[in-house]
């Protein structure tokens, strides 16, 4: 589903990535273990296909990428229901897809609200609540957990579970332990060990 092979990336005279690869396939979930500094990020936003490698392939076979990052990405002066809808717009959604993810997360109580006016918490949900609603064939989340409660962790879960049971390949950073009944379910689980500070 997704495979980066013998992938470098620069920024200036940081080398980041130097030859990595590693391969997450359908009902699978990847998990990047690592320091911080250690490429998880850049390695996050190559498989998206949000940055470009200087060295070596980046392959997929998925049509529709969910990615979260660690930016928001949402206008202040717009709420965070139009936001969303802007943000899905690419992906001509039924209108009643992004409610029920929004109602999934628990976001659909803040829908008016500009992303001023809501906890760093909620806005990681209604990040959550926009990658899931285009029904990904590939996730790509960026330490997901950030500024989540416990009741927000186990709607992340929950919502990896049934997209990684829907056949999805999830690729995740994450220094949080995987939940025992995740690591215990049908798909495989493969930890990509990153190395130390670029």
């Amino acid at each position: 589903m997704i495979e980066l092979r013998n992938v470098s990336k620069a920024f200036g005279r940081a080398q980041v990535l130097h030859n990595t690869s590693f391969a997450v396939a359908a009902k699978s979930l990847g998990v990047l273990r690592g320091p911080n500094g250690s490429g998880k990020s850049t390695a996050l936003k190559i498989a998206a296909g949000l940055a470009l490698a200087d060295a070596g392939t980046r392959h997929t076979t998925a049509t529709r990428i969910g990615y979260v990052g660690h930016a928001h990405q949402m206008l202040p002066s717009l709420s965070v229901e139009r936001n969303l809808r802007y943000q899905t717009k690419l992906w001509q959604l039924p209108e009643d897809r992004l409610r029920a993810a929004a109602e999934f997360f628990g976001v659909s109580g803040y829908w008016q609200k500009r992303p001023g006016q809501v906890s760093q918490g909620m806005l990681q949900r209604a990040k959550l609540a926009r990658a899931f609603a285009i029904e990904p064939d590939l996730l790509v989340l960026d330490e997901p957990q950030a500024g989540l409660d416990d009741a927000g962790r186990v709607l992340l879960w929950a919502g990896l579970c049934r997209s990684l049971g829907a056949g999805a390949a999830v690729l995740i950073a994450s220094h949080e332990a995987i939940p025992a009944h995740v690591g215990a379910a049908e798909w495989l689980v493969t930890t990509i060990n990153f190395g130390g500070a670029a």
